[in-house]
């Protein structure tokens, strides 16, 4: 009775709607938010440059005037600003195109940035000679020119390379992420429903045991507690494979699993069930309760001569559903917190909530056991239809 891994294992798929279309203003906005950081870039090469260009001019004629340098500048700013941002614009897509690595990567790079370094000087040499409001830019500034926007397009070259390198280690950081996410919900779910699994032998060996062992004393009773049983298995294990069930069906298991024990026990077992309607749709994983009545069974009034009583009470307290199982029976000397049932509860509750959820047991006055679960509460979609009152094991 194992869970099918394979399957386990699978993601949930999750569906994708398709987005509204955008009109052309969207378009363009989404476009020109998209260019932002490649034009911020163009504009501190370009103002970089005309800083560098208006210094040296300073530097070279001391006496000229001071509107011409602030002229010069301005010219030099402007054309460096159109320069740029086409330069810019070009390189970025060119950049995104080339897809080679290593080191013939580098050595495209390095011919990006001579082709911007010969670009900028064709088209100074084309520059020199034409007058702007009387201004002629000097044939010697051509070499310096030539430098600095070859300087200047080292730097955008290593800045776009820079930005890809840092994308790409964004995306695989993300991919990495997302990846052990969906690994991580893929184990727990497989995790949990092995854990469940776990549980369903455990309680058949239980059960079949006591009928084998009913039948050598007592057959009638044996015949009883199998049509008990077998009447507890029709209600079980249509929900055994689920992720999760109500309170009130958890609570119709554990009547049917009192009175298959009531068959050997008879007047050692009494019960008192008291769960609130208004709690009865509230979700939890499956056989939780069950396990926790199993274990007072087992260990805190089965070994007693006089047996016990069981207590299973449910309460909402802060935003949590609080259920506990508490027995008159041995006490905690002969239940060690640490059997098979235990275990697998808060293994299951640790992967289905995490630290949200918790299992404790502490001592009944004057004897005995309580065992509290809590779990974050939450009520199924369809609300339960309100249930009779639980009988009482052993009433008619």
């Amino acid at each position: 009775m194992t869970p099918d891994l394979p399957a386990a294992m699978n993601a949930p798929t999750t569906l994708l709607t398709a987005a509204a279309p955008m009109t052309p203003p969207q378009r363009l906005a989404r476009r020109l938010a998209a260019l932002g950081p490649d034009l911020r870039l163009a504009a501190v090469a370009a103002a970089l440059t005309g800083c560098s260009y208006l210094t040296a001019r300073i530097a070279r004629t001391l006496s000229a005037p001071w509107w011409h340098w602030v002229r010069d500048a301005l010219i030099i700013l402007a054309w460096d600003l159109a320069f740029f941002s086409v330069l810019v614009l070009c390189l970025a897509r060119l950049h995104r195109g080339l897809h080679v690595q290593g080191t013939a990567r580098w050595a495209a790079l390095a011919g990006l940035a001579l082709l911007i370094g010969a670009l900028a000087l064709a088209l100074f040499q084309q520059f020199h000679g034409l007058r702007m409001s009387g201004w002629v830019m000097p044939l010697s500034y051509l070499p310096w020119i030539a430098f600095t926007h070859l300087f200047y397009g080292v730097l955008l070259v290593t800045v776009f390379e820079l930005r890809h390198r840092n994308r790409i280690a964004v995306e695989a950081l993300d991919a990495s992420a997302l990846q052990d996410l969906s690994a991580q919900g893929a184990w727990d779910q497989a995790r949990a429903q092995l854990l469940q699994a776990q549980i369903e032998p455990h309680f058949l060996f239980n059960a079949l045991a006591n009928v084998r062992r009913l039948l050598r004393t007592e057959p009638a009773a044996a015949r009883g507690m199998l049509g008990d049983l077998s009447r507890y298995l029709q209600q079980a294990l249509p929900s055994l494979r689920e992720p999760e069930t109500t309170l009130q069906r958890e609570v119709s298991l554990v009547q049917a699993y009192l009175a298959v024990h009531r068959v050997r026990m008879g007047p050692r077992l009494q019960a008192t069930l008291d769960i609130p309607a208004t709690l009865q749709a509230s979700l939890l994983p499956p056989m939780l309760l069950l396990t926790l009545v199993e274990n007072a069974i087992k260990h805190g009034l089965a070994p007693l001569p006089e047996g016990g009583r069981i207590t299973v009470t449910a309460r909402a307290d802060d935003g949590l559903l609080s259920l506990s199982v508490a027995d008159d029976g041995a006490g905690m000397a002969q239940t060690s917190g640490h059997g098979l049932g235990l275990a697998n509860i808060r293994a299951r509750l640790r992967a289905a909530h995490g630290s949200a959820a918790t299992l404790s047991l502490r001592r009944n006055e004057p004897r005995g056991v309580v065992a509290m679960l809590r779990l974050p509460l939450r009520p199924s979609a369809a609300a339960a239809t309100p249930a009779r009152a639980p009988p009482e094991p052993g009433s008619s």
